[in-house]
């Protein structure tokens, strides 16, 4: 869209600046989780700003394939200053791709953006470890989803990943924190 151009030509401009951040994951990946930071931030000052009230904020990818239904019961219930994050593919850090957040700790997890230049300069930037150290950062507290999503690419198959997610419950979280696809059964 003329947007992503406009900000692909942005990033491109401060090449050396996103350089500096980009210790490990060059090209794309780098590029699309840059694209994701902004464009949260950017969906958070439009809900910030416009006057409306929130009990909790759900952040998703819009290439998920939900697993399981969303408890309402649960999001609406999601304490001040606490998000509830998946119980797989935490990958060393916390899950990004579906977050419920608190109003306080969506405003946070929206603006992470904003740290990522001093977090980078210490490790490599990292969706998952990126979000955890944000949320100790500001003291969030963070409690399991019972929720399950798999990624989907663009011709319509699930990510290899995420094909085990089917075998995941709260019960193996241990196991589906990471790499689950010791689960699935022999082809």
């Amino acid at each position: 869209t003329e947007k992503q151009a406009t900000f692909d030509a942005a990033f491109a401009l401060n090449s050396s600046y996103y350089a500096a951040l980009d210790k490990r994951y060059a090209g794309p990946n780098f590029r699309n989780l840059i694209r994701q930071l902004e464009s949260l931030r950017r969906v958070a000052a439009l809900w910030r700003h416009s006057g409306a009230t929130y009990e909790a904020v759900v952040y998703a990818r819009p290439d998920l394939k939900f697993l399981d239904a969303i408890d309402a019961g649960q999001v609406l219930a999601v304490p001040s200053k606490t998000i509830l994050d998946p119980y797989w593919h935490r990958w060393s850090g916390l899950n990004d791709r579906v977050l419920v957040c608190s109003r306080d700790a969506a405003a946070v997890v929206a603006s992470r953006i904003e740290l990522a230049p001093g977090y980078a300069a210490r490790t490599f930037l990292r969706a998952e470890s990126f979000l955890q150290f944000v949320v100790k950062a500001h003291g969030l507290r963070v409690d399991d989803l019972a929720l399950r999503a798999q990624r989907v690419r663009a011709d319509g198959a699930v990510a290899s990943n995420d094909l085990c997610l089917e075998y995941c419950s709260p019960a193996r979280r241990d196991v589906c924190r990471g790499d689950c696809r010791r689960l699935s059964p022999e082809p």
